[in-house]
């Protein structure tokens, strides 16, 4: 098994048998502005991740497409 596949595997055993936090938000993240500031950034790192595979990809098989996606 690699070494970042094994220490994946056991960070989400890890979250899985974490016990939830059952206490409420406090008032000042109760907020629309939070809720929209944590969609944004959810987004924003797919759109990073996104970026980088079609870096890699590029680097690998020097494709003009993979640039072109990346920029637009």
């Amino acid at each position: 098994m690699n070494p970042v596949t094994g220490m994946a595997v056991c960070f989400m055993l890890f979250a899985m048998l974490a016990r939830p936090h059952s206490y409420p938000l406090p008032p000042v993240l109760r907020t629309f502005w939070f809720e929209v500031h944590v969609a944004f950034s959810f987004f924003s790192y797919a759109l990073f991740g996104l970026a980088a595979v079609l870096g890699v990809l590029y680097l690998l098989y020097r494709e003009e497409g993979a640039e072109v996606l990346q920029y637009n």
